[in-house]
């Protein structure tokens, strides 16, 4: 792991398609804090009528300084 690397913890309540979408579009939370990403996932991921619940974790990899 690397400064500012991000880690996506998931559960199965997302379907494939999000977890692809995070992949693919990682680059635009690059420069933003973990809770607003998590805000911003979720509320694209309550958008879409989803009947399992849902569990996301958004974690920046920090370097002490």
């Amino acid at each position: 792991m690397f400064d500012q690397d991000l880690i996506f913890i998931l559960s199965d309540g997302f379907d494939f398609s999000f977890k692809q979408f995070i992949l693919e579009n990682e680059y635009i939370f690059k420069d933003e804090h973990p809770k607003d990403i998590a805000s911003i996932l979720l509320q694209l991921a309550l958008s879409h009528k989803q009947n399992d619940d849902m569990t996301l974790i958004v974690l920046k990899v920090c370097k002490k300084g």
